[in-house]
């Protein structure tokens, strides 16, 4: 029968793992969107636990495929430090603290993109750590036109609808009271964006000149869906009395 532990090693043990959970108070966002272009602010913040906590530096470290690098690095003796952006301030502390370590990015860029991890140095316990997931989208930019086709019994695009740069990729659909098809196209711009492109096809009949399709263009970047009208522009074939 082994001998019963003593209480002042019980009450050690508790107040240890007790220090350790009170050390952990890190407040993030969990996950933030920002705009292709312009400003997104992470929030970082420690709240010390007590007098014996001490902190020596802090750390934003973005992690992109696996990769983990350096992005912004605060030492109190040293000050700010930005590895990647060493001759611009597009990425800066919002103040310069060791328990407030908010980070601004300005003009966002698709790379930006990715998992950004804030780490406080602290005394005794080590790295605290609080993560923000940072999503980029891009607000695409679109329109629609008719093509101007002669009539014929020959299906053809007599309309095209674009949404450009869009991240993800627009959702582009035809409304039409009209006997015709769709077809799609994606290209991946080398920013990261996409570029739908939509044709409306059709015979294209004298009787079909002048109606109106609309176009509809859906995105999360958008408040609701955008739609652009387009009248039909089919040429009619002319004869001359004799011919």
């Amino acid at each position: 029968m082994g001998s019963p532990r003593r209480p002042c090693a019980w009450a050690s043990l508790l107040w240890g793992c007790l220090s350790v959970v009170l050390a952990q108070q890190v407040t993030v966002r969990h996950e933030l969107t920002g705009y292709l272009g312009k400003k997104v602010i992470l929030p970082c913040s420690i709240a010390l636990t007590g007098p014996d906590v001490k902190l020596s530096q802090v750390t934003w470290v973005n992690e992109i495929g696996g990769r983990r690098q350096n992005v912004a690095v605060y030492h109190p003796s040293h000050g700010p430090y930005y590895p990647m952006e060493k001759n611009s301030r597009r990425i800066h502390f919002l103040v310069e603290s060791l328990t407030d370590a908010t980070l601004v990015i300005e003009h966002l860029l698709m790379t930006d993109e990715g998992t950004y991890s804030c780490e406080f140095a602290t005394y005794p316990y080590g790295n605290e750590v609080g993560t923000t997931k940072l999503i980029v989208l891009a607000k695409p930019t679109s329109g629609a036109e008719a093509l101007e086709v002669k009539a014929s019994n020959v299906e053809q695009p007599v309309a095209v609808c674009t949404s450009s740069n869009g991240k993800p990729p627009a959702r582009v659909t035809w409304q039409s009271r009209l006997n015709g098809n769709s077809s799609v196209k994606q290209t991946n711009n080398s920013d990261g964006t996409v570029t739908v492109t939509q044709h409306y096809t059709m015979i294209p009949t004298k009787e079909a000149n002048e109606q109106q399709i609309t176009c509809l263009v859906e995105h999360v970047a958008l408040t609701q869906p955008e739609s652009f009208p387009v009248r039909l522009s089919i040429l009619c074939e002319l004869r001359l009395w004799g011919d």
